[in-house]
């Protein structure tokens, strides 16, 4: 199986870059990205840079929101009267 090529980037301050694999927005954290056409031209034109793969973070879209656990409901209750 071929394995493509990775690469450390991280978004340079001023400008807005999506990763187009995930389409979240790159911040100052460096990423690990898939070397692609694509990332060479973002670091070619300033858009992003490359930096050392030592803080490389997995890109992540804005977690779920999780439900705070509720208590149980209340036992359920008969309106019929004990004869």
């Amino acid at each position: 199986m071929f394995h493509k090529a990775k690469r450390t980037v991280r978004a340079v301050p001023g400008r807005t870059v999506v990763d187009p694999d995930t389409g979240v927005q790159l911040t100052d954290t460096p990423v690990g990205v898939n070397d692609s056409p694509f990332w060479r031209r973002r670091i070619r034109d300033g858009d992003v840079e490359e930096v050392k793969a030592a803080a490389v973070t997995k890109p992540t879209a804005d977690p779920a929101p999780v439900a705070a656990e509720q208590p149980p409901p209340p036992p359920a209750t008969s309106n019929k009267r004990a004869k």
